[in-house]
């Protein structure tokens, strides 16, 4: 199975998960707009640091 086909058939809550890990990741190598995704769901403090769950 390929990537986009294993990616297509995710649930939403696995298509959830895979989200905001992805953006937890592209904020810690630097990459603003994982940050941003993380403040938007709840995933960081109010200073900005993400929580771990």
């Amino acid at each position: 199975m390929t990537l986009a086909a294993t990616l297509q058939s995710l649930t939403p809550e696995d298509c959830g998960f895979v989200g905001a890990n992805l953006a937890r990741i592209l904020s810690d190598v630097g990459v603003p707009q994982g940050e941003e995704v993380l403040r938007r769901i709840g995933h960081t403090d109010a200073a900005g640091k993400a929580r771990d769950h």
